[in-house]
């Protein structure tokens, strides 16, 4: 039973027949002393604003809605916005990874018509006949 539907039986139940709470709940200071917490916001408005915000930011997670939220005044956590979220399908989709096509280049090599008329960068790496390198 939660606190809250307990507070009065204990209450009831203290007053009645002069009964401690400590035998009542088995301990003294138990969850019915303090304030009255106020009740959570109603799920269906929730996923109601939800919707709305998902509608009006399309690139925002769920992380970004709860913070608007918040700052709206609702003081949700993330656990309470994440179920909703994905219930509606809300979920941002992830972006399929593209693949680099091939430049039209390299698919069609030229050919060598004469001599010097290719060149590649071979030569980067390559060292004279007594065997020192060309940059040095």
């Amino acid at each position: 039973m939660k606190p809250s539907r307990r507070r009065p039986v204990v209450v009831y139940l203290c007053g009645e027949y002069s009964v401690s709470e400590w035998r009542l709940t088995g301990s003294g200071d138990s969850d019915l002393d303090g304030p009255i917490p106020e009740p959570k916001p109603l799920q269906a408005e929730l996923r109601m604003r939800l919707r709305e915000l998902a509608s009006a930011r399309i690139r925002c997670g769920y992380r970004k809605i709860r913070v608007l939220l918040n700052g709206e005044g609702w003081n949700v956590g993330k656990k309470v916005v994440y179920r909703p979220y994905r219930e509606e399908g809300l979920g941002l989709r992830r972006r399929p990874k593209s693949r680099r096509l091939a430049s039209a280049q390299s698919c069609q090599k030229p050919r060598a018509e004469a001599p010097n008329y290719l060149w590649s960068l071979d030569f980067v790496a390559d060292e004279k006949a007594g065997g020192r390198l060309f940059w040095r």
